[in-house]
């Protein structure tokens, strides 16, 4: 798996050299055609509608209250608009905002075929809209990627309480063996009051979701509601197929408490189907051969029966499950909110590296700690003042055999060292920097240092 990520890492750089590049910033600036910095245009649909398929779109920081609908286009944001390259922005520094309404008739992200959407907070689409749409944060159609994405306070609830899909909806078929793919997310706090308070599979649809977390997600009818479904956190319509990989699916509720991870529509009946693996959740509807239930193809090293006792330790998770409205006192809450984990957390080094293809975590640090992946969006960095404690505030990772860093000045030094301790180079961040072989190698800029496999 890891030579293919390298492939296809190769095959991303050589596509991004032929696509053209358009710059996004709020309100736009100077004569707003989006070709540079200077002359940015805003973000609507209608602009995500210039150039050509494959085409990239960077988007500068800030809050963008616009609902956008994009067929092969490539968004990114995180920038602070000075770039010049895609791996100098840092999403979690710049945080860039889709901003939903309380009255809201259309979701705010809308996936069609080939499109990325990349390093963006999707929040508080509070869906009222009088047609069946689901999905109040974002809609994925087939070969969509939703990654490094925050997703949170969204909510459907539609004509006569029936709609589905609180923060996402997938209504992409698995296409050329390629499935919506969603990657290094956050789902949050988002409520329906059917099925999939987080996400909801739609029918026949399928969603390969990896290195995320899904908690804190609510289905708000009650469970002898007529309609009321399952899978407050990831729901499955009939005919669905779910591959999860080093997730987190925590404390998602119905409105009396009760926890359930992911499950199937009550008209499932047995006709989804799972792939789990190196997840960790706290319940799970499987049903027996007679009642509703999801049929586990593969469950594989699963954390399974999460609880009080047995969490997986977010640092600081909002006090409360579903939507909050902006107006209340406990929506500050998601200003502070951490959901990367504490130093107890049953989910540190749990993961697969095998099924991890991104090199940094959500938080925009490595992603593979101590030679494992963590479950869910964030790694787990250890805070120490010991003299043989790493300290990082950096970022840097190898792409193809080359450093490349996050948050660096280029002038910086860049010293790299051998396992045996041995200075190997010494250079500038803006140089061109290839290690000369495979292995692990410390990567030191002033008094601080990261770890880095090649």
């Amino acid at each position: 798996m890891k030579k293919l990520t390298f492939l296809l890492a190769s095959v991303s750089i050589a596509s991004a050299l032929n696509a053209t590049v358009f710059y996004v910033s709020p309100g736009g600036s100077g004569d707003k055609t989006g070709a540079n910095w200077e002359n940015a245009f805003d973000l609507t649909t209608e602009n995500l509608k210039s150039g050509e398929n494959g085409d990239e779109f960077w988007v500068k920081a800030g809050t963008y209250q616009t609902n956008i609908n994009y067929t092969d286009r490539k968004l990114y944001g995180g920038f602070a608009g000075t770039e010049t390259e895609l791996n100098q922005r840092d999403w979690a520094k710049n945080p860039t905002i889709l901003q939903g309404v309380e009255e809201a008739t259309a979701p705010l992200a809308v996936l069609n075929l080939l499109a990325t959407l990349d390093g963006f907070v999707i929040q508080d689409n509070l869906f009222a809209s009088t047609t069946s749409l689901n999905g109040a944060g974002v809609q994925m159609l087939a070969k969509t990627v939703l990654r490094n994405c925050i997703v949170r306070n969204n909510q459907t609830i539609g004509p006569n309480n029936n709609n589905v899909g609180g923060g996402i909806f997938i209504t992409g078929l698995e296409t050329d063996g390629i499935y919506p793919l969603i990657e290094n997310c956050l789902i949050t706090n988002n409520s329906t009051p059917n099925n999939g308070g987080g996400i909801q599979i739609g029918v026949n649809a399928t969603l390969h979701i990896v290195n995320s977390t899904v908690a804190n997600n609510m289905i708000t009818k009650a469970t002898n509601e007529v309609g009321s479904g399952f899978g407050c956190g990831i729901g499955l319509a009939p005919n669905t197929k779910l591959i999860a990989e080093n997730c987190i699916v925590y404390n998602n509720q119905k409105p009396d408490g009760t926890a359930l991870s992911f499950g199937p529509n009550h008209n499932a009946v047995n006709h989804t189907t799972a792939i789990v693996r190196n997840c960790a959740f706290d319940a799970v509807n499987e049903g027996d051969g007679t009642k509703n239930g999801i049929v586990f193809a593969e469950k594989t090293a699963c954390i399974e029966n999460l609880d009080a006792n047995n969490t997986p330790g977010f640092k600081q998770p909002v006090s409360f499950a579903g939507v909050m409205s902006p107006a209340a006192e406990s929506y500050a809450e998601f200003a502070t909110a951490d959901y990367s984990l504490l130093s107890t957390s049953v989910c540190i080094d749990q993961g697969n590296s095998e099924y991890s293809a991104t090199e940094l975590d959500l938080a925009g640090k490595a992603r593979e700690v101590n030679g494992a992946v963590d479950m869910g969006a964030y790694e787990y960095y250890e805070q120490s003042t010991g003299v043989n404690t790493l300290q990082t505030s950096f970022n840097c990772y190898v792409n193809n055999g080359y450093l490349v860093f996050n948050g660096v000045n280029a002038g910086s030094t860049v010293q790299v060292y051998n396992t045996l301790g041995k200075e190997i180079l010494s250079m500038h961040a803006g140089d061109v920097i290839q290690l000369p072989s495979r292995g692990l190698y410390i990567v030191k800029i002033g008094k601080h240092a990261q770890k880095v496999i090649y």
